[in-house]
C-alpha cells in the first residue's frame, strides 16, 4: 500500500512538472512567434493574418494555464501547433517577398531588349496583389510563372 500511494504521489508530481514545463514551452514558443511577426513588420510584410493566428494562440494557452491551475490536464498542442503555422508563414512570406524582389529587378534588366515581358509584368503584378493579400504561396507561384514567362521570351526572341 505504501508502495501505491508512493508512486501515485510521484505521478502526480511528475504531471504537474509535465504541465509546467508544457506551459512554459508554449509562452516561449508564442514569444518566439511574436518575434518572428515583428521581423515581418520591419520587412513591411503585411501581418494580419499572422497575428490573428498569435492571438488565437495565446488565448488558447491561457486557456488551458487557467484549466491546469484549476486542477486539469492542460493540452497545449493547438497553441503550438498555431504558433509554428505563424513560422511556416514568415518564411514563405519573407521568401515571396525577396522573390518578387528578384523577379522585379530582372524584368527592369530586360526592359531595353527586345524580350517581350508582357506575360512576365502580368504575373509580377499577380504576385504583388497576392502577396499583400497575404498569400504568399499563391505570390511564389505566380513568381516562378512571371519567371518561365521570361524565358519562354527569350527563347522565341533567339528563334527568329
Amino acid at each position: 500500500m505504501r508502495k501505491t500511494t508512493a508512486i501515485i504521489a510521484l505521478l502526480v508530481v511528475f504531471a504537474g512538472f509535465a504541465s509546467a514545463q508544457s506551459a512554459n514551452e508554449t509562452k516561449n514558443a508564442i514569444q518566439d512567434a511574436q518575434q518572428e511577426i515583428n521581423i515581418m513588420q520591419e520587412e513591411d510584410i503585411p501581418t494580419e493574418r499572422v497575428e490573428n493566428l498569435l492571438e488565437t494562440a495565446n488565448n488558447s494557452y491561457l486557456a488551458q494555464k487557467n484549466f491546469a491551475e484549476e486542477g486539469g490536464t492542460a493540452d497545449y498542442s493547438r497553441a503550438i501547433e498555431l504558433t509554428e503555422q505563424i513560422s511556416t508563414i514568415q518564411e514563405r512570406a519573407i521568401r515571396a517577398s525577396d522573390r518578387i524582389e528578384a523577379l522585379t529587378m530582372r524584368i527592369q534588366e530586360l526592359e531595353d531588349t527586345s524580350v517581350n515581358l508582357t506575360s512576365a509584368k502580368q504575373q509580377l503584378e499577380a504576385a504583388e496583389v497576392d502577396f499583400e493579400s497575404q498569400r504568399f504561396e499563391e505570390a511564389d507561384a505566380h513568381v516562378e510563372e512571371g519567371y518561365s514567362s521570361i524565358s519562354e521570351a527569350q527563347s522565341a526572341r533567339t528563334q527568329i
